[in-house]
Order: structure tokens, then C-alpha cells, then sequence
């Protein structure tokens, strides 16, 4: 309700797993001292209100699992306090947040199933702080930038399903605390990098379904915790390295 928006001391606000219908009240950004804000599995639809731009302390935002549609607020961390924005499985299309590319605070970023465009090495920027992004099943474009590798505590970098191209860059194996990722159906080319054997922590690698080529690096092989490994529908020839045996 609309009343909401007088709870002026609010600092956490959770109404999670409800079945709630209808648009998020503008009146929600009259709510100055959020901090925790908590919207995931319900039935909410419409647009983010602008107002909430106003919500200048907010840390988490979770609107995961609704109807939500529209862009997603260019200024949603604009005072570069947010830490965890997830906003997964709704319809949210356009570009992302140009805030976004800025907000240093982040450490985990769940954006994957919705419609969002963009490029994906334009419109990211360097994170220290972050541990899991998933931007899969989306319409992002471009090609990987060397700025992975600098996300020095990243454990989980999934981009499957979009329309990425280019090689994966070697750079991304200076990326060390990285467990899984996941590149698959996208367009991507070139060799598989050697030094994705660097990755001590890998227990995942998905690249299927792209135009990979050369051989299976046999550094792979010494990744001693690798669980899953998926490599097909690509063009890579040569043996199997006896170190996957």
C-alpha cells in the first residue's frame, strides 16, 4: 500500500514469498533510511518507480521472481552503496544501469532471465568486491573484457545464453578464487586459454555450444577439483589430453 512510504525509520523491509500483486508504490522511495529491501517471489508487475532513486542507503535489493518489466533505473546506485542487486527472472529489457558500471560496493549481481541488452565489456566495470555475477539468458553483446581477471575475489562469472563473441581473454586466469563459469551457447571463438589452468578452485566449466577451435589444453587436466566439464558442440580436434583420463 501506499501507506508504506510513512514508515520514515524503516531501515529493513522484507515481504518476500508472499503472493503480492500489482506495481511496487512510489511512495516506497519516501523511505530514506532503507538499508534491506526484499521484494523476491511474488507476483509484482509494472516498472521500478523512479522514486526509488531516492533510497540512497540502500545495500540489498532483491526483486527477483515477479512480473516486473520496464529499464531498470539508471541511478539505482548512484551513491554507490549497493552490495547485492538481484533482479533475476522478471521482464526487464533495455540497457542496464549505467550506475551500475560504477558501483564498486557490489559483490553479487543476479540479473539472468530477463531481456536485457547491452555490451557486456562496456557496460561493467571493475568490481574488488565481487563474489557471483549471473547475466545469463538475456540479449547482452560484445566480447569479454581483460576487467574479469582484475574481480580478484570472484568465485562464480556465469554469461550463458547471449550473443557474446570473441576469444576468451587470457587475462580472466589472474581471476584465481574463480569455482565456476559458465560461457556457454553464446558466439564465442579462438582457442581455449591455457591458463584457465591457473584456476585451482574450478569444480565447473561450461563452454558448449560455441565456435571453439585448436585443441583441449591439457592444463585443464591438472585442475584437480573440476567436477563438471563441458566442452561440446564446438570445433575443437586433436586427442583428448591423457591428464582428463
Amino acid at each position: 500500500p501506499r501507506e508504506i512510504g510513512m514508515l520514515k525509520s524503516l531501515i529493513d523491509l522484507n515481504l518476500g514469498f508472499n503472493n503480492l500483486m500489482g506495481s511496487i508504490p512510489t511512495s516506497i522511495g519516501n523511505l530514506g533510511n532503507l538499508t534491506f529491501l526484499y521484494l523476491y517471489w511474488n507476483n509484482l508487475s509494472g516498472r521500478i518507480p523512479l522514486e526509488m532513486n531516492n533510497l540512497i542507503h540502500l545495500k540489498h535489493f532483491q526483486i527477483a521472481y515477479n512480473k516486473l518489466s520496464g529499464h531498470i533505473p539508471q541511478n539505482i546506485c548512484l551513491s554507490g552503496s549497493l552490495e547485492y542487486f538481484a533482479a533475476r527472472n522478471n521482464y526487464f529489457t533495455g540497457p542496464i544501469s549505467r550506475s551500475l558500471k560504477n558501483c564498486t560496493s557490489l559483490y553479487r549481481v543476479r540479473l539472468e532471465r530477463n531481456q536485457l541488452t547491452g555490451n557486456v565489456s562496456k557496460d561493467f566495470g571493475i568490481y574488488p568486491n565481487l563474489d557471483y555475477i549471473d547475466l545469463s539468458y538475456n540479449k547482452f553483446y560484445g566480447e569479454l573484457s581483460d576487467k574479469w581477471g582484475q574481480c580478484r575475489n570472484l568465485t562464480s562469472l556465469k554469461i550463458s545464453n547471449n550473443n557474446i563473441s570473441g576469444v576468451i581473454p587470457s587475462k580472466i586466469g589472474e581471476a584465481t578464487q574463480l569455482h565456476i563459469m559458465d560461457l556457454s551457447s553464446n558466439h564465442l571463438v579462438g582457442k581455449i586459454p591455457k591458463n584457465l589452468g591457473r584456476l585451482n578452485f574450478f569444480f565447473e566449466l561450461s563452454l558448449n555450444d560455441n565456435k571453439f577451435s585448436g585443441e583441449i589444453p591439457a592444463e585443464i587436466g591438472k585442475l584437480s577439483d573440476l567436477a563438471y566439464l563441458n566442452l561440446a558442440t564446438n570445433n575443437l580436434s586433436g586427442l583428448i589430453p591423457k591428464q582428463l583420463g
